[in-house]
């Protein structure tokens, strides 16, 4: 067994993933205690407030998302390998160029429409205020987003680890620390921001001191210079249809938060926010492996479509298995751990807890389902299955909701759906597409 352990231990993919899972392990241990330090200081209502601000800002960002971040990372991984240096600068300046374009025209116009579209959804035009500076945040972090992809591209996992453990660090601590002395939810939005500027100053002076190091990198002036509309739309198609189905997915995640904006309490949100962040903890662990395989599938497809299947589905079934071995005690001890780290106050977030879990082990298992779409340029099917999920959704949502208990209503429709299409992926990939590589 050691043996086989240290053989495990040899395969590149086996160790980069060990290593992240490690800054994850931190990073998870952060943002709970970030959390219980939110929830105990702001109470329920604003503590649902501050749930309802990021949901209502990250559907907007949705909107910009036009799939640089997702696109760069599989272009640069083909580039890299290649040791084509004009074409990873041309992917850069792609990356930084439609970022700028995003930000100055649909980034302004919602900057600008913030406050009037949360006071026309929800009454509350003070939550389009804070929502500004959490955007300002989204525009700030573009030199931070591309540094990490260049460092997990180039297999720099130890590096990449190390300067997102520490942001995550930073962003835990310097929002809760504001919010501890008194400054409550401005504190804690004002954090966001303080940490996106001096990220932005440390991944600019990396980048700097680290570029003329690899000599297939160019440095920032290479990049802005290159910078082209040829450029950014000779990527631009691949990169939207990427966003399209990346989109949908993280859409999917927030409409339940909104749409409890508009049928229920603040306190509503505050016990699922609670739920939701306590059953996610062991789809955390996953997320190294879903970014690993955006670089592990392609290479695997080099190799063949039979080691290709076995990578895909063996990942699945093994990410199911860790969650459910990390989700089993979790659920047992729920009460108990809510009440010790959140508060009594809390607790109605319990029974929550127990019904969201069916949408995490569906998660662990869907892991590697965008990676896999990608890899295979069947980006079409996965746009269709997404876009037939999401109107099931709002469709479900809207209807159940106006008759019945809106928290459960939506509770009940995104398990429910989580199930059904998760079937529906494995049996289309199984039957249709690994078929039509053969």
């Amino acid at each position: 067994m050691i043996q086989e352990a240290k053989n495990l231990f040899k395969i590149n993919f086996v160790r980069d993933a060990t290593t992240l899972e490690a800054g994850k392990f931190i990073s998870i241990g952060l943002g709970i205690l970030s959390s219980v330090i939110f929830a105990r200081i702001l109470h329920v209502e604003k503590y649902g407030i501050y749930g309802l601000i990021f949901a209502f800002t990250g559907i907007l960002n949705i909107l910009m998302n036009l799939g640089s971040i997702h696109a760069s990372i599989t272009l640069l991984s083909s580039a890299y390998s290649k040791k084509d240096k004009n074409e990873i600068k041309n992917i850069l300046s792609y990356f930084v160029g439609l970022n700028l374009l995003k930000i100055s025209t649909l980034g302004v116009i919602f900057y600008i429409l913030a406050p009037w579209l949360a006071n026309l959804f929800y009454n509350n035009i003070e939550i389009g205020y804070w929502a500004r500076i959490i955007l300002l945040v989204g525009y700030i972090d573009i030199v931070f987003s591309m540094f990490v992809v260049i460092l997990q591209v180039s297999r720099r996992i130890k590096k990449l680890t190390l300067i997102e453990t520490f942001k995550k660090f930073m962003i835990s601590i310097l929002p809760a620390g504001l919010v501890v002395i008194g400054l409550g939810l401005f504190g804690l939005i004002l954090g966001h921001f303080l940490v996106a500027i001096i990220f932005l100053i440390i991944s600019f002076v990396i980048y700097s001191v680290y570029s003329p190091r690899d000599c297939l990198l160019p440095n920032f002036i290479e990049i802005i210079k290159n910078i082209s509309l040829k450029i950014i739309f000779k990527y631009f198609r691949f990169g939207f249809a990427v966003a399209i189905s990346k989109n949908i997915g993280n859409l999917m995640g927030y409409l339940p938060v909104f749409f409890l904006g508009i049928y229920t309490s603040f306190e509503d949100i505050g016990y699922f926010k609670i739920a939701l962040a306590y059953i996610s903890i062991p789809i955390m662990f996953l997320e190294p492996i879903s970014r690993l395989l955006n670089v592990q599938l392609p290479k695997s497809k080099e190799y063949g479509q039979e080691i290709l299947k076995q990578h895909f589905f063996k990942t699945s079934i093994y990410s199911g298995l860790v969650v459910l071995a990390v989700l089993v005690p979790l659920l047992l001890l729920a009460n108990i751990l809510v009440k010790i780290f959140y508060g009594q106050e809390y607790l109605p977030s319990v029974n929550l807890i127990y019904y969201l879990s069916i949408m995490t082990i569906v998660s662990s298992f869907a892991v590697g389902l965008g990676s896999l779409y990608r890899t295979l340029n069947k980006m079409k099917i996965s746009i269709i299955l997404t876009l037939a999920q999401l109107f099931s959704m709002i469709i479900l949502i809207i209807i159940l909701a106006n008759f019945f208990d809106p928290l459960k209503s939506i509770i009940f429709v995104i398990s429910f759906l989580s199930i059904l299409f998760l079937f529906i992926n494995f049996y289309i990939i199984n039957k249709w597409v690994f078929k039509k590589h053969e």
